[in-house]
């Protein structure tokens, strides 16, 4: 990125991650929470949160993925 456009790049970059993570994130949990409820009574929000743990290692792989390949494209000298 050209020093110019870093500010304009974050805020985009902030933008998308608040719409799939505030918009994705909450609807998820509801799905999975009614989804899970015949077998989990109770304690289907309990389970709809354990649910979610493995998108999050899907983001951190996904993170660390990304991080190669820019290292790999701009490395620090």
């Amino acid at each position: 990125m050209h020093p110019d456009q870093r500010v304009i790049s974050g805020a985009l970059l902030l933008l998308v991650m608040n719409f799939i993570g505030l918009g994705l994130g909450p609807t998820y949990v509801g799905m999975a929470s009614d989804y899970l409820r015949p077998t989990h009574g109770g304690h289907s929000l309990q389970a709809a949160f354990f649910a979610l743990a493995p998108m999050y290692l899907i983001a951190a792989l996904l993170f660390v993925a990304l991080a190669r390949r820019i290292s790999r494209i701009n490395p620090l000298r």
